[in-house]
């Protein structure tokens, strides 16, 4: 069994690896989230500024209106930067998806590995077994034979 212990080791590391990585696609899809939530309230108080605006009677002063429009395009830059973010987040998860899933792949490969390694040797091991039973009915037989014609 001490030629298996490599390849558990390796399975092993390849386990804590997948681990890590299945980690890591949480932890970018809870980013993601967070950054979604962070556009949903972006556009929420853009929606309610607009609403706030329309109910106002001051709009008729332009230099409120300015500064108003300008508050609207710094909401607007805020927003397709969230939204630039997410998409971020997005192709980070993928990238870790499909890290994880080669981590998948490694590591079931080497389970398969040390399985038929596993299978090969307690065959092995049930071949000298039935070996040594087989030579020892043999013996038996033989001395039990020797005994029959000594008796006789």
């Amino acid at each position: 069994m001490s030629d298996l212990r490599p390849l558990e080791l390796a399975a092993d590391m390849a386990k804590r690896q997948r681990d890590e990585v299945a980690r890591r696609v949480a932890q970018r899809q809870a980013q993601r989230q967070s950054a979604t939530l962070q556009l949903q309230q972006l556009q929420a108080y853009v929606v309610e500024t607009e609403n706030k605006w329309i109910a106002r009677t001051m709009a008729s002063d332009a230099a409120v209106m300015h500064h108003h429009y300008q508050f609207l395009e710094k909401l607007q830059h805020a927003i397709g930067y969230q939204e630039r973010v997410i998409q971020t987040h997005a192709s980070q998860i993928a990238q870790a998806q499909s890290a994880l899933v080669e981590a998948e792949h490694k590591l079931k490969r080497f389970q398969h590995v040390l399985d038929t390694r596993k299978s090969t040797i307690a065959d092995k091991r049930m071949r000298q077994e039935q070996k040594q039973m087989d030579e020892m009915a043999s013996q038996m037989a033989a001395r039990q034979s020797r005994q029959a014609k000594e008796h006789i």
